[in-house]
């Protein structure tokens, strides 16, 4: 299931130009974030997903921003998040439905990810995400990922 998964990821990555390169095996693709999984292949596992809406990167960090609503319909975004939970076997499966779980508490979720450690950190609330931000003396902010 997943190499059919990862397959169709690669098909419809081939066929949108709305790629971007972030650095150490991450891309942004439509609205979504991934790391590369094997790049002879171009194979790529999501990080973020669904509904990046704005996002910025340096030579250490991601910063996003993610929505769980569809813009035009205001109706959550589940079925993405769902399809891999229902996908997912046991403790997967678990940790799956708890991110889930999470992001639609939170609707507005920030993330930042260390391209470096690989560590991900998030979903956060846009509070959390400033103070985190500070912290880690990230001196950037999200811009949007319109292509209008």
């Amino acid at each position: 299931m997943r190499v059919l998964f990862v397959f169709i990821l690669i098909i419809f990555c081939s066929c949108h130009g709305d790629y971007a390169d972030l650095g150490n095996g991450y891309i942004w693709i439509e609205d979504s974030i991934g790391k590369s999984i094997n790049e002879e292949t171009g194979q790529f596992e999501f990080v973020i997903y669904p509904r990046t809406v704005d996002y910025n990167v340096d030579e250490f960090y991601i910063i996003a921003h993610q929505i769980m609503t569809d813009p035009d319909t205001g109706m959550p975004i589940i079925d993405v998040l769902v399809d891999r939970i229902t996908c997912a076997k046991g403790k997967e499966a678990d940790s799956l439905r708890t991110l889930f779980n999470k992001m639609m508490e939170i609707q507005d979720c920030y993330w930042i990810i260390d391209k470096n450690t690989h560590k991900v950190l998030g979903p956060m609330r846009k509070s959390e995400f400033y103070k985190m931000k500070n912290k880690l003396r990230i001196n950037m902010d999200l811009e949007s990922t319109s292509f209008d």
